[in-house]
């Protein structure tokens, strides 16, 4: 069930505030517009209607997609331990192939549900990035990498690398690698998915490579 209230934000720009559509959890197998929304980055967007300064506004929601069976919570600050043990006993009540994510902001919701929707494992892309990210690394001149992230535009797959500098450089998506990526031990010996939220993200793609 998707349940949006609307509730006061404060403009960041004129200090006055105004009411906001904000949605505890969502269905967008019920409500797909939401999703369109979400990915056009209009979703988590506030318009003040006093001085028409638009701004971003990030709070914990739950995304559901019973189609897909994915399910992600969006949970900009670490939750407590109380938080965590609520939305473990959630994740319980879910069928075991659900997958079913922690991510802390909109560009990380988003390429979850590109990943999703084009079918491939969002454990084994975030592993494939890390390795594309060593490449990018070795072409770029006094530049760090900050961001990785798996998009689709148009129909194209490809990744985005964010550097230090906000440049952005875009590499098209090699599904062959992809596949070679997937037959990678590191994956082969992971424990069955337990039924809990996960933060699947490149941290977690570094330890796994025992780099982090």
């Amino acid at each position: 069930m998707s349940r949006p209230q609307t509730v006061p934000v404060n403009c960041p720009k004129c200090k006055q505030d105004f009411q906001f559509k904000k949605w505890d959890s969502i269905n967008v197998t019920i409500n797909p517009e939401v999703k369109d929304r979400i990915l056009q980055h209009d979703f988590f967007h506030g318009v003040c209607i006093h001085c028409e300064h638009s701004f971003q506004i990030i709070y914990p929601c739950l995304y559901h997609d019973t189609q897909q069976k994915l399910l992600i919570y969006v949970l900009p600050n670490e939750a407590s331990l109380e938080k965590r043990s609520e939305l473990d006993e959630v994740a319980k009540t879910f069928d075991g192939d659900y997958q079913i994510r922690i991510v802390r902001n909109e560009i990380q919701l988003i390429e979850k549900i590109h990943i999703k929707d084009a079918g491939f494992d969002d454990k084994a892309m975030e592993l494939c990035k890390c390795l594309f990210q060593s490449y990018v690394t070795s072409q770029l001149e006094n530049a760090d990498i900050t961001e990785a992230y798996f998009d689709v535009q148009a129909g194209k797959k490809q990744f985005i690398f964010v550097t230090d500098a906000s440049k952005l450089v875009s590499i098209d998506f090699n599904e062959a690698f992809f596949e070679k990526v997937c037959d990678r031990p590191e994956l082969k010996d992971l424990p069955e998915q337990v039924k809990k939220f996960e933060t699947i993200d490149q941290s977690w793609a570094l330890q796994l490579m025992g780099l982090g």
